[in-house]
């Protein structure tokens, strides 16, 4: 038993020197890919820079786990997530891949450590280890991933609210739509009205309509509010009056879900400290008769 574990530790560290090695070899962008860039009518992804972005193997490890549970119907990595957060695709797998190697190697480890102490295992525990570890460490980046997402969806329609009544207010003194538009966008340098602000101005440049482009964003960024949006200007027309009175009813919808959804969170947090408060209660209570208690027991 004290000989597998040098031989394990050893295949460990060579392990990591070759992803190490692996890690450090550039990748050749494609043709498709430096193309992409100056594409007007599509959100553009900051791409990634440095040695985080060069990562092959740990790229492949993630981009197969994610395989699978697609294969499932719960894909690890939605594109929805990756394009809200401007993160990208290859750096979020590499990550994936890094953290399901990580927590199985730890596995692994441990196993090795238990039989060292003399601790008898089933033959079956380090596999078995090493298979919930990588599940553990990718589910871990993809509900991590899927919560910042939430986060950043919840800031674009607090802003999306603020940017529809600017822009009525915009209409009601005399601007058109597309200028009140173009105009709203730039009150702020929020990122979500940076969005808002690229979209728009990625529409004009490209002949098209700005709910076509708000619809686009919508569908990219997995904001459903914004698609909505865009359906109803699109119904709507250019009419000032029905543009404007449209706006005005779609930001108080967005402020009356807002809250609806803030008194939710808040009732649910309410519920979840109810227990909690209970025990302490009753640890307090138990912490003040426990003296009387005493005294009675020794009287009797």
């Amino acid at each position: 038993m004290t000989t597998s574990l040098p031989a394990v530790l050893g295949a460990l560290v060579g392990c990591g020197l070759l992803l190490v090695t692996v890690g450090f070899s550039g990748r050749r962008r494609s043709l498709t890919e430096l193309v992409s860039r100056y594409d007007v009518t599509q959100p553009t992804v900051p791409e990634p820079e440095g040695p985080a972005a060069r990562r092959p193997v740990l790229q492949r490890a993630g981009r197969s786990l994610d395989l699978l549970a697609r294969r499932v119907g719960r894909p690890l990595v939605r594109d929805e997530d990756l394009a809200i957060l401007e993160r990208d695709a290859s750096i979020q797998f590499a990550g994936l891949g890094l953290a399901a190697v990580g927590l199985g190697a730890g596995a692994a480890l441990t196993a090795s450590a238990a039989r060292a102490l003399g601790i008898h295992l089933p033959l079956e525990a380090a596999p078995a280890g090493i298979v919930l570890g990588g599940l553990l460490g990718a589910l871990l980046v993809s509900t991590d991933l899927r919560r910042a997402a939430a986060r950043e969806r919840d800031a674009l329609v607090q802003a999306l609210g603020c940017w529809l009544e600017l822009v009525a207010l915009a209409q009601a003194g005399g601007m058109g739509m597309e200028s009140a538009l173009q105009v709203s966008s730039l009150v702020s340098d929020d990122p979500c009205f940076v969005r808002l602000r690229t979209v728009l101005g990625h529409a004009q440049v490209a002949a098209t309509t700005p709910w076509e482009g708000l619809g686009r964003l919508g569908a990219t960024l997995g904001v459903r509010q914004l698609e909505e949006l865009a359906a109803t200007l699109e119904l709507a027309g250019t009419e000032g009056a029905r543009v404007r009175t449209t706006l005005t009813a779609k930001a108080a919808s967005l402020r009356q879900h807002q809250m609806a959804a803030a008194q939710a969170e808040a009732r649910a947090v309410t519920e979840r400290l109810f227990l909690p408060s209970i025990v302490l209660m009753l640890a307090f209570m138990v912490f003040l008769m426990y003296p009387a208690g005493v005294r009675l027991a020794h009287v009797f």
